[in-house]
């Protein structure tokens, strides 16, 4: 995933519109959108993993892409780049860049 200094405006409003429908689906369902999570604190980084929760997907309506779960994670995308791997079965790692 871009750093945010290098998304273009159609970009940043999808990546807006995507933000706010996770945003939405987590609100609607009371649901946390994992069912374990961890985050690892680094120099200028941070690394995450966890398991996403099934009733999360189910109410999503489909396993979420690496980029969503990005954006789950981070909170948004207000970063300076970020990468995911997802497994089919849920469980997912990745590194976001804070400076």
């Amino acid at each position: 995933m871009k750093a945010i200094v290098d998304l273009t405006k159609e970009e940043y409003e999808q990546l807006s519109s995507i933000t706010k429908h996770l945003q939405e689906v987590v609100t609607s369902t009371g649901k946390a959108p994992f069912e374990t999570f961890e985050r690892r604190s680094g120099y200028a980084h941070y690394t995450f993993s966890g398991k996403l929760a099934d009733s999360f997907v189910e109410a999503l309506g489909r396993m979420p892409t690496p980029t969503e779960v990005i954006i789950l994670a981070d909170n948004g995308f207000s970063h300076f780049g970020a990468s995911c791997t997802l497994s089919p079965n849920g469980t997912f790692s990745g590194r976001v860049n804070t400076d």
